[in-house]
């Protein structure tokens, strides 16, 4: 059952300020600056008049239900006042109700309401920066009819953020909030991922959209890319990319042109206001929304020190799954995942690993249960379709045999490792081998200890090899 955090009333109460009572002992002398009076009503462009979106797509989109800019306003000029966020904004709103009744209250009872006169002082000042922030934030809103400011007074934004102590006040959606509402697991991992992993995240974010399930990451390099992208390969399949940067700031910017399909057949989010740059300060507040929104995190590939761990232990404070794929154990970007799975994550090996943890969907296909005669489920539905992933051994080649004799193969990958490190893919350049012989091979090398990978993924001859 979903719970809305201590002291904040539900998303319902919000929503209707209307004959709000005043908080007792208030008097209606000396009110707070109303903070429409601040601005030019001019300079904050209305929503653009549309019929919303297509009731007839998949999933059912709900009405959009914009209001007028000046209801925004009052929430964003709540959220985007410094240092006031989630946690203060919420203690506010549970005395006043609506985010624009501040401006009725004395100075005094509004500093008691957010529990700092510096609070109090900062949301009444006048801020450039905070004005040019909304007015930026009404005016990208307007301009597409998939772009979307969801409030938590909105029946649109998703009910399972509630389960944080800090739900944020406003956020910024491009595609269809519809999405949020469908059952999530997130894909997530190291961006120096390996070609074995990269390929093993895009198998299984495959698996999951083709069971209807909803494939959430991060939209960084490496495995969230792959995830993101094992979705879109069927065409049933959805995303939700959720963003460390402002809505209209994609990054990498290369990832400019999956954004635009994940917003097509999914949904970008982010609570950071529009033209807000990376910055590692904010991949925290990013990687909470990530395990909120899921209903388990899959880690693929993970340094002992990597943000994915973050992730997990945030999913698992929730009360979420939290899966680990294993690797090697020579792989540094092995070890994150197997601190997981020595902390009593769950072991995937196939689809059914995943799948098995949690009941019958209202998704489609989304967590059905197999039969007790799908004895391997995972294999018999394709989980890695590539045939790569380790988890798969069945579609692999043979490996050569062991021992001290090296096929002329062999020999050859080795002389071509003898310079330094290398990556997987320019051993397959050099080769002509099918990306799944050559990872069969590298991983024999590496398990007779005559190869290693370094932090980066790339292959190369230890000193004593």
């Amino acid at each position: 059952m979903t719970t809305c955090p201590a002291g904040l009333p539900a998303p319902t109460a919000l929503s209707a300020p209307a004959g709000l009572p005043s908080p007792a002992g208030l008097s209606p002398s000396s009110p707070a600056p109303d903070p429409a009076s601040r601005r030019d009503p001019a300079a904050s462009p209305g929503p653009a008049a549309s019929p919303g979106p297509d009731a007839t797509s998949d999933p059912a989109a709900s009405p959009d239900p914009r209001r007028d800019p000046g209801e925004l306003a009052d929430w964003l000029w709540l959220a985007l006042t410094p240092g006031i966020g989630p946690v203060h904004g919420a203690r506010l709103l549970a005395r006043i109700g609506a985010p624009g009744a501040w401006t009725a209250l004395p100075f005094h009872d509004l500093a008691e309401g957010l529990g700092s006169a510096d609070l109090a002082l900062a949301l009444v000042a006048d801020d450039a920066t905070r004005d040019h922030q909304l007015d930026q934030a009404l005016a990208w809103e307007a301009a597409s009819v998939d772009h979307h400011l969801l409030t938590l007074a909105d029946p649109r934004y998703p009910a399972r953020l509630l389960h944080l102590p800090d739900p944020p006040l406003v956020l910024y959606l491009t595609g269809d909030p519809a999405w949020l509402g469908r059952r999530q697991l997130a894909i997530v991992g190291s961006r120096r991922a390996t070609s074995l992993g990269m390929t093993t995240a895009s198998d299984l974010g495959l698996a999951l959209a083709r069971e209807g399930w909803v494939v959430t990451s991060g939209l960084a390099e490496g495995i969230d890319r792959a995830a993101h992208d094992g979705a879109l390969a069927t065409p049933t399949g959805a995303t939700v990319a959720v963003m460390g940067t402002g809505i209209d700031r994609i990054y990498p910017a290369r990832h400019r042109q999956l954004a635009h399909r994940i917003a097509g057949r999914g949904a970008l989010l982010t609570e950071l206001a529009p033209g807000m740059g990376p910055l590692a300060a904010n991949l925290p507040r990013r990687n909470r929304l990530l395990a909120a929104l899921a209903e388990g995190v899959i880690v693929v590939e993970a340094a002992s020190q990597s943000g994915s761990l973050i992730t997990a232990r945030l999913a698992a404070d929730l009360g979420r799954e939290v899966f680990a794929v294993p690797g090697s154990i020579h792989s540094p970007q092995s070890r994150g995942c197997h601190r997981l799975l020595r902390d009593g994550a769950t072991l995937v090996e196939t689809l059914a690993d995943v799948l098995g943890q949690f009941p019958t969907a209202t998704n489609g296909r989304a967590g059905h249960h197999r039969g007790a005669a799908d004895d391997n489920p995972g294999r018999q539905s394709g989980l890695f379709p590539s045939g790569i992933s380790v988890l798969d051994n069945e579609k692999l080649p043979p490996e050569p045999e062991s021992g001290p004799e090296l096929t002329p193969e062999l020999t050859r990958l080795l002389g071509l490792l003898a310079g330094g490190p290398v990556d997987p893919d320019q051993l397959q350049a050099r080769l002509g081998w099918p990306i799944r012989t050559l990872l069969v091979r590298l991983q024999h090398l590496e398990l007779e200890g005559r190869l290693e990978r370094d932090p980066a993924g790339r292959w190369y001859r230890p000193r004593s090899g």
